[in-house]
């Protein structure tokens, strides 16, 4: 009898990568006459968040969005709350602290008396970054700020971040 010859398929292992980009850390202005909450949710519908601002290079990316447009007041994602102690202190939206803006790590960017919630005859929880003669800086505010600058409304908006 002849022996029996079994043919075993010959297996090949291919192991393919991929590299998927990641989309860079951006910013974008949005021109829009809206409260900060309407600006809050629309940010977020557009798949982003009001921004942030952790170093001067957010700092200096974001001016320079808002320098190609017309915005002067932008809501950014900034919010004053009243802490156990009484005192009111700001926070970003994802639960971190305004570090970069209150430890004296970079120049000072609030606007001279800013904030003033404490002394405010409203509350103005919301924080703002705003161009006052010719130099940005940070404010808190209120949606009250729709009213009081209502013969700018083509000058509000909101500063949109995406990938943080």
């Amino acid at each position: 009898a002849a022996p029996e010859t079994t043919t075993m398929a010959e297996t090949t292992t291919t192991i393919v990568t991929t590299t998927t980009a990641v989309e860079p850390h951006r910013y974008s202005v949005i021109q829009s006459y809206c409260t900060w909450e309407e600006a809050k949710s629309y940010a977020e519908q557009s798949g982003g968040r009001l921004a942030e601002i952790h170093s001067e290079e957010d700092w200096a990316l974001i001016t320079a969005e808002l320098e190609k447009t017309d915005v002067i007041y932008g809501w950014l994602g900034g919010i004053e709350e009243k802490n156990a102690n009484g005192a009111y202190t700001f926070r970003w939206l994802s639960n971190s602290e305004l570090d970069f803006l209150f430890n004296g790590a970079g120049k000072n960017y609030w606007f001279p008396g800013e904030p003033d919630a404490n002394s405010a005859a409203t509350v103005e929880p919301y924080l703002q970054i705003w161009k006052i003669k010719e130099q940005w800086s940070l404010n808190d505010n209120s949606n009250q700020a729709l009213q009081v600058y209502s013969s700018k409304p083509y000058r509000f908006g909101y500063v949109v971040e995406y990938n943080w």
